[in-house]
């Protein structure tokens, strides 16, 4: 466990402030804000997005 940390913020610090809060926004929010639908792993949208 504690080597997946170090890896985990070893990536983190390669990242800009941006990219940090959309990798933690793409783990904690998992369900579609517009329809309420869970969205598929790694925070890909759900098909409503491809509506527009």
């Amino acid at each position: 466990m504690i080597k997946e940390v170090e890896t985990l913020l070893e990536m983190l610090a390669t990242k800009t402030p941006e990219e940090r809060v959309e990798f933690w926004r793409n783990i904690f929010d998992v369900f579609c804000e517009c329809c309420g639908d869970e969205h598929p792993p790694y925070g890909r949208k759900c098909q409503c997005w491809n509506d527009e």
